[in-house]
Parts: C-alpha cells; structure tokens; sequence
C-alpha cells in the first residue's frame, strides 16, 4: 500500500491534511461489478445511490439556496436558446453517430451543458460532469436538433429531459469520448470511526459502520464507495471534536481505497 506524507496545516477550526494510507487499482465499473462482495440487489441499490446524488448536485437539486441561483440561470439561458431555435429555418435531417456536446434541460430548474452518444440518430447515453454515464431511452428519433429523453436509472423532476444540440446546428460536430469517472472507498480497521458521517467536499455522506482487518473490496458491503468525478477533493471525519479535513485525489478509471487510521 502506498504511503504518502501527512501535511498538517493549523487552521482556526480544523486541520488540513494530505491522504492517509490509500491506493489505487485500474478498474472500470463492470469490473467492480463483478469483482463486489455483496448481492446484486445491494450492488443496484449503491449505484443508484450514487448515480441519483450525483445528477442531484449536477442539476442543483440538493440545495434551496443553489436551486434558486440555478433556475434563475437556467430561465436566462434557456429563453435565449428557444428563441434561436424558434426563429432558426433550418436544420439538420439528422445527427451523425458518436459523441456530441450538447445543452441539457429539464424546462424548469436547470439548463447545463453536457454530452450524449448517438447512434442512429438516438440518443444512447448521456454524460454530465464530463464523466458520468447514464443510460437513457427515447420514444422519438432526434427531429430539428432536439431530442426528449428518459433516464433509466434514477429519478428525475418530471421525468424528462431536452436535448438541445447547439454545436450541430450547422454541421457535424463530433467531440472525444468522455473520460471515465473515478470511484473512491473509504474503510477503517479502528473501531473509533464506526457510526462518524463523512463530509465530502463540504456534503454529508455516509456513516462508517463496519471496521475492516485488511484492506476491503472496492466495492463491499460496509464500504463507503463513491462514483466521483477526476480531481482534487476533500473530506472530513469528526471524532470527538479531533475535526480534521483531508485532501485526496481522485483518478480517471481507478479505485481509490482511503484508509482513515
């Protein structure tokens, strides 16, 4: 396991440190699938989870205060792109197969930019955050650059989305395939942590509930597991008031196993 040098640096209410013990595996997510220590249905469950928090944030929908600030900008941005379709003559017959950059919106709180993968003139797959996949269908083939979608796996405000292709208006404009998203467990062998909540980049996550002997599964049952997006992060763990926030890193198509010790 590799071992990275602590940094503390005092601060008025906290510390901040770098990783404790951590390491990284190459995986992708059916790997994980595959390799877990649990149920499929526990499996189902986690990723939704995951998948659910992360289209959350993404549309704004975790916070009243950020919800508000969105839907503001999301009504400007959106206003001014019916209005250049609306008034456009022409479009496309169809959209060519592979991945595009495309605006996403749910006519109500927010309107962000994202990508989708075409085929067939369908839309496929949709991505948010420039790594997070979601599986999706569409009773309609995309007509004059725009396309309704459902997504599969979670729930979203009024079930639908909009697909605006904004970059293809005039021609063909295929965008690289997104990278992947990381995934991070954290895990512990002391039992001081058990019942601590985790705060992610400022959000509460989940409680530790299991103390590990060895360095766990990725993906297993008493495991805090995260899909997240590439980057630097930070959490916290509170013990008894020793508040301490640690930095780590998460890495494109690889696990990250942070032991908090």
């Amino acid at each position: 396991m590799k071992k990275y040098l602590l940094i503390l640096i005092a601060l008025v209410f906290h510390n901040v440190t770098t990783a404790q013990d951590s390491s990284y595996t190459i995986v992708t997510l059916s790997s994980l699938v595959r390799n877990a220590n649990m149920s499929e249905e526990a499996i189902r469950l986690v990723l939704t989870r995951n998948l659910q928090f992360l289209f959350d944030s993404y549309a704004g929908y975790l916070e009243e205060s950020k919800t508000k600030k969105e839907k503001e900008q999301a009504t400007i941005r959106l206003d001014a792109l019916n209005k250049n379709f609306e008034t456009r003559g022409k479009f496309p017959d169809t959209i060519s197969s592979g991945w595009h950059s495309v605006v996403l919106t749910d006519n109500n709180q927010f309107c962000k930019d994202a990508s989708v993968l075409v085929s067939n003139n369908t839309i496929r797959q949709l991505v948010i955050e420039d790594c997070i996949r979601y599986r999706c269908t569409s009773k309609e083939p995309i007509t004059n650059a725009k396309a309704i979608i459902t997504l599969t796996d979670i729930r979203i405000t009024g079930d639908r989305l909009v697909v605006y292709f904004i970059n293809d208006l005039d021609s063909s404009s295929l965008i690289d395939e997104p990278m992947q998203p990381g995934y991070v467990c954290f895990w512990t062998s002391k039992f001081k942590y058990l019942n601590e909540r985790l705060l992610i980049d400022g959000i509460r996550r989940d409680l530790i509930f299991d103390a590990h002997p060895a360095e766990p599964r990725c993906l297993q049952a008493g495991v805090s597991f995260y899909i997240m997006k590439p980057g630097k992060h930070h959490f916290r763990a509170t013990q008894f008031g020793n508040d301490k926030e640690f930095r780590f890193i998460v890495k494109s198509g690889m696990c990250l196993k942070y032991e908090l010790k």
